[in-house]
């Protein structure tokens, strides 16, 4: 599994069957295909709030409609971060 890490804000999330989606703010390319939006997938939920910024270390799952999927590995709030 490819993996790779991105900055982002989380618009919503989604309970889901086996967990949940976590829609995030993503555009730009991935591997040359133009990316609009990120969706991660986590099969427990996180301590995640809407409107906060995230570094997330995810598992590449694919690209459906311009939307990156993923599975979440390890996450940190930006603010907890900060000096």
């Amino acid at each position: 599994m490819k993996c790779f890490v991105a900055v982002t804000r989380l618009l919503k999330m989604k309970p889901q069957k086996n967990g949940v989606h976590y829609y995030f703010h993503f555009k730009g390319v991935y591997e040359g295909l133009i990316v609009k939006g990120l969706i991660v997938e986590s099969s427990q939920i996180q301590d995640l709030k809407r409107g906060d910024d995230y570094l997330l270390y995810l598992g590449f799952e694919g690209i459906d409609k311009g939307l990156i999927r993923a599975r979440l590995i390890k996450m940190k709030a930006l603010k907890s971060l900060t000096c």
